[in-house]
């Protein structure tokens, strides 16, 4: 099976990204590699004084991106 496309987020991208969206702390099954390739799409950004993952235009952007189908 082919690779995913990169400006496709993965399961564990989606898990970060839908709890940037609802301001809650990003799951502990996403692993810190994946954060740090969130924040290199551009996808969340780290912002204020504590430092709370939000995210941005760009993510939004990927999590309407449909999956590829199998097949």
């Amino acid at each position: 099976m082919p690779a995913r496309p990169s400006h496709i987020p993965t399961y564990f991208e989606r898990l970060g990204l839908e709890a940037t969206i609802k301001s809650r702390p990003i799951p502990g099954e996403v692993g810190p590699r994946t954060v740090i390739k969130m924040l290199a799409k551009g996808w969340i950004e780290l912002v204020g004084p504590n430092r709370k993952y939000r995210i941005t235009e760009a993510g939004f952007d990927a999590m309407k991106r449909k999956i590829p189908s199998k097949g």
